[in-house]
C-alpha cells in the first residue's frame, strides 16, 4: 500500500516539470518570434527611410538644376529692355535664395524625420515658386516682344522721319542758298578812278600813274527787298598790272573766308555801310605809300565770300 503511494508522487512531480518546460519553451519561441518581427519591422523602416531619402534627394537635385536653368533664362533676357531689368533682377534674387536652400539640403549626408518633413515642405514651396516663375517669364517675354515691336516701329518711323528731315533740310538748304544769292548786293555803275588834290583840297581825277594820290572806287548798291536791312560789307580786291593782289595790313587790308569753303582771299580795302533795301551810292578810297605802276588794274567785289562784281581801269 505504501509502495503504490510513492510511485504516484513521482509521477505527479514529473508532469509538473514537463509543464514548466513547455511554458518556458513557448515563451522562448514567442520571444524569438517577437525579436524576429521587431528586426524585420526595423529593417523595413530603414528601407522605407532610405527610399524616402533617395527620392527627396533626387527631387532636390532636379530642383537645383531647374532653378539654375531658369536663372540663366532671366539673365539672358536682361539688357534688352531697361524697364524690365529691375523685374528680372528681383526674380533672379528670389530664385537664388531657393537655389542656395536646395544646395544646402543636398550637402546633408542624412536627414532626421523632422528634417525630412521640413525639407519636403521647403521643396513644395520652392517648386511652386519655380512653376510661378515659368508663367512670369512667359509674360515678360510677351512684354519684351511687344516692346521690341514698338521699338522697331519707332525706329522705322524715325528712319523715315530722319530721311524726310534730311530731304527737307536739303530743300531748305537749297532754298536758303537761293535766298542768300538773291540777297547779295551786286555793284552797279562801277567807276574806278585815280585822284589827286590841289592845294585847296579840291579833288581832281587823273589817269597818270605818277600823279595818282588815291584810288577811288564808286558804285551803286541796288534796291533789293530780299536782302535784310542793316550793316553790309563789300570787300574790294585790287590786282596790279602784274596780277598781284594789293594788300597792306597796316593800311586796312586783310582777308575773308570764301563762301564755298575753298579757303580765304586777301582784300585790298572794304566798304561798310548801312543798307535800307534802297539803291545807294557808295564810294571808298585806297591810298598807298608806294608809287602806282602803269598798266591795267583789275578789281573784284565780294560779299559774304561770294564774288558779286568785277571791273578794271588803266593808269598811264
Amino acid at each position: 500500500m505504501s509502495t503504490v503511494e510513492y510511485k504516484n508522487e513521482n509521477t505527479n512531480n514529473g508532469g509538473g516539470k514537463k509543464t514548466v518546460y513547455i511554458v518556458i519553451i513557448a515563451l522562448l519561441v514567442l520571444l524569438n518570434v517577437f525579436f524576429i518581427w521587431k528586426s524585420y519591422s526595423t529593417g523595413q523602416q530603414v528601407v522605407v527611410k532610405e527610399q524616402q531619402y533617395d527620392e527627396l534627394r533626387g527631387q532636390y537635385e532636379k530642383l537645383n538644376a531647374d532653378l539654375d536653368a531658369q536663372i540663366k533664362r532671366y539673365e539672358e533676357m536682361k539688357g534688352d529692355n531697361a524697364a524690365l531689368d529691375s523685374v528680372l533682377s528681383a526674380k533672379i534674387a528670389e530664385l537664388e535664395v531657393e537655389k542656395q536652400n536646395a544646395q544646402k539640403a543636398l550637402k546633408q549626408s542624412s536627414w532626421s524625420d523632422s528634417q525630412r518633413k521640413k525639407l519636403e515642405k521647403q521643396y513644395k514651396e520652392a517648386s511652386s515658386k519655380l512653376t510661378a516663375s515659368y508663367a512670369t517669364i512667359d509674360s515678360l517675354q510677351n512684354e519684351l516682344g511687344l516692346a521690341k515691336v514698338q521699338i522697331d516701329t519707332l525706329n522705322r518711323n524715325l528712319t523715315y522721319k530722319t530721311a524726310e528731315g534730311e530731304k527737307m533740310k536739303g530743300v531748305i538748304s537749297a532754298q536758303q542758298q537761293k535766298i542768300d544769292i538773291a540777297s547779295l548786293l551786286r555793284p552797279q555803275n562801277v567807276k574806278i578812278s585815280g585822284v589827286r588834290y590841289k592845294g585847296s583840297g579840291k579833288e581832281l581825277e587823273t589817269t597818270s600813274a605818277k600823279k595818282v594820290e588815291k584810288l577811288k572806287f564808286c558804285f551803286d548798291v541796288p534796291e533789293n527787298e530780299v536782302a535784310e536791312a542793316g550793316e553790309k560789307t563789300l570787300y574790294v580786291k585790287l590786282m596790279n598790272p602784274k596780277g598781284e593782289t594789293i594788300s597792306v595790313e597796316s593800311l586796312g587790308s586783310g582777308s575773308f573766308d570764301m563762301a564755298n569753303g575753298s579757303g580765304t582771299q586777301k582784300y585790298t580795302t572794304k566798304a561798310t555801310f548801312d543798307y535800307s533795301q534802297k539803291q545807294k551810292n557808295i564810294c571808298v578810297f585806297w591810298s598807298q605809300s608806294a608809287a602806282y605802276s602803269e598798266g591795267i588794274y583789275k578789281a573784284e567785289f565780294y560779299q559774304n565770300g561770294t564774288l558779286v562784281g568785277k571791273s578794271q581801269f588803266e593808269l598811264k
